[in-house]
């Protein structure tokens, strides 16, 4: 048989480390796979990378040089002499192991770790630890059984349905894209750590384990562990799992592979996202500022246009010099205020102020009164010396070069010209 391993671990900071291992020590298939996940935080500073590191060689060398003996017991024996009996102030621990020996499972976990069984359809808990405390379970296994071992943090922020659903995949490269994008969705990534174990079949075996039902696999504390066996009738040694030419390998690393295109299309589309939202942003604003900046504007222009017409109301009667050319600087108070485009009625109300007070004073500009008769009428062109005004509402015009007096009419509107009579 072989093993697709696959590591789920949130970014590092100076509180928190996590690793994720496997160790693989003899050609050997009577020997032991081992598996493990460990974690440490810590509210102060320290090197959690090398005590971390340090932890985990102990660990292998330790198990693996145990030749004989009953495997919960080796566990229990490394978790007391590593980690029980050592100190490490200010740094809490969480480990999780997992052993294959022939055709065995024993896993044991140490502090706030959790493990969980999927086989076919179903998915179980087997083993849910607290803090500062150890506990093992140990039975038969299937082949392509999955096996995660992860943080407490890991199971509680993605929420055990959603990890129900996401590992009964029948593609291993599904759950890990599927995780991944959840384990990364999280600003918080600390003590989020999983290990992904899958036992896969090589193409010569040719039995299958008899295994259990899972819901029949108890959690038992380290003071009563609990050992689940089956007979060797029922369950043959599978056959030696490398070649003999193979040389030990003993490692620690992380198995890490993705499909990074689709991660970066996801990156791509939420830093456009935010780019265009920053747009959106911009533009609001400096809208914003726009109107601030005209509003402002425009009271720093009242004050003044009132300030004008103030001093117009008190000089009026006294200066019309003055009065003319305040008004005239108020006028241009007012162009301005106008530019602005924002309260243009009561722009137009100061408008029309000035320009009363511009017409009273004689500006040309401001007054336009009403035409009572348009003399270009009068198609002769004479010269008048003297104008008579009537009580029957005419108008006698006398012409000393045509010797004529003009009449006008005036209930005639726009008469097409004025007509002559000649007195003489």
């Amino acid at each position: 048989m072989h093993f697709i391993c696959r590591s789920f671990i949130g970014k590092d900071n100076p509180q928190f480390w996590s690793q994720t291992w496997e160790n693989e020590p003899d050609l050997n298939p009577s020997q032991s796979h081992l598996f493990g996940l460990i974690s440490l935080q810590t509210s102060s500073s320290g090197d959690l990378k090398s005590i971390g590191h340090n932890l985990i060689n102990q660990i292998n060398q330790s198990f693996f040089a145990q030749t004989e003996g009953d495997i919960n017991q080796k566990l229990s024996r490394l978790i007391e002499s590593h980690i029980l009996n050592n100190s490490f102030p200010d740094i809490e621990i969480n480990l999780s192991l997992a052993i294959i020996h022939q055709n065995q499972l024993y896993i044991g976990i140490y502090g706030q770790n959790q493990t969980i069984l999927q086989r076919n359809s179903q998915v179980s808990q087997l083993l849910s630890g607290v803090s500062h405390q150890f506990l093992q379970i140990s039975g038969p296994f299937k082949n392509n059984d999955r096996l995660i071992l992860s943080t407490t943090k890991f199971v509680n922020q993605l929420g055990w349905e959603k990890i129900k659903s996401i590992i009964i995949d029948s593609k291993i490269q599904n759950i890990e894209e599927s995780l991944l994008a959840d384990l990364y969705s999280f600003e918080d990534q600390t003590q989020l750590s999983a290990f992904l174990i899958e036992i896969c079949p090589d193409d010569n075996d040719q039995s299958d384990l008899t295994q259990p039902s899972v819901n029949s696999i108890p959690n038992t504390p380290i003071s009563q562990p609990l050992l689940v066996t089956s007979s060797p009738e029922n369950n043959p040694l599978p056959p030696p799992l490398f070649p003999s030419n193979r040389q030990p390998n003993i490692y620690v690393k992380s198995r890490f592979k993705f499909k990074i295109g689709n991660h970066k299309k996801i990156q791509l589309g939420i830093a456009l996202f935010l780019l265009l939202g920053l747009i959106v942003s911009s533009y609001f604003g400096y809208q914003k500022n726009q109107t601030q900046k005209a509003e402002t504007n425009f009271q720093n222009l009242k004050s003044e246009l009132e300030k004008k017409l103030n001093n117009i109301a008190v000089v009026k009667n006294l200066n019309l010099e003055t009065t003319y050319q305040s008004a005239k600087e108020a006028q241009e108070i007012i162009t301005q205020m106008l530019q602005l485009n924002v309260h243009s009625d009561e722009v137009n109300q100061y408008k029309s102020q000035v320009d009363l007070i511009l017409s009273q004073n004689g500006d040309s500009d401001s007054f336009q009164p009403e035409s009572v008769y348009d003399t270009s009428l009068i198609t002769d062109n004479p010269k008048f010396s003297k104008i008579f005004f009537s009580k029957s509402n005419q108008i006698f015009i006398f012409s000393i070069v045509l010797m004529v007096v003009l009449t006008v009419l005036f209930p005639k509107k726009n008469p097409p010209k004025i007509f002559l009579s000649l007195i003489r």
